[in-house]
């Protein structure tokens, strides 16, 4: 009976993978709007007006631009640090890099951290970005690499408490200079 059942399922399968695309197709013209003829495309197009999309890209300043890439890798680092100080989590206190739970986190951290970094520290090269923004994001940039470092060498709990503080801190200052500079 099982036997049977599996050569009709496989039969089955067979026949939709060698079928034809366009066996089950009714004759006649594709579904859809007839294409335009190139004499025409102009009359064609849609008519400008509140609904139509902007011609060209979306244009922010230097400010927002930059702002917005610092927020978007501060969230990327904060939830993969997040993962990995969960996993890390001991009634003790003590970070054991031996768990793999652990060393896996740490490792999906560290890089979270390191192209985090690296994202902020171009963001804040953005041409025409006032230092007060700029310095800030730099700083924040630093102590994300002292952190993956500290990480790499398994500081201890205190060690990394002390660099998330910091880090944190470095958050505030630049999410402040972006609000101040009219992001």
């Amino acid at each position: 009976m099982k036997r049977a059942l599996l050569v009709a399922v496989g039969i089955s399968v067979v026949a939709c993978v060698c079928a034809t695309p366009g066996a089950a197709d009714p004759p006649g013209p594709p579904p859809g709007p007839a294409p335009v003829p190139a004499q025409n495309v102009a009359a064609a197009a849609p008519p400008a007006g509140p609904l139509a999309p902007p011609a060209g890209p979306l244009i922010r300043g230097p400010v927002a631009e930059a702002c917005g890439i610092f927020d978007s890798a501060l969230s990327v680092a904060a939830i993969n640090y997040q993962s990995f100080s969960d996993a890390a989590a001991t009634k003790s206190g003590n970070l054991n890099y031996q768990d793999p739970s652990v060393a896996y986190n740490n490792v999906i951290a560290r890089t979270a951290l390191r192209q985090s970094a690296a994202t902020v520290l171009d963001a804040s090269r953005t041409p025409g970005l006032p230092p007060e923004v700029s310095g800030p994001m730099q700083t924040w940039s630093l102590d994300a690499t002292k952190l993956l470092v500290r990480m790499g060498l398994r500081g201890s709990t205190d060690s990394l408490r002390g660099n998330v503080a910091e880090l944190n801190t470095d958050a505030q200052v630049a999410k402040a200079a972006c609000a101040a500079a009219g992001s």
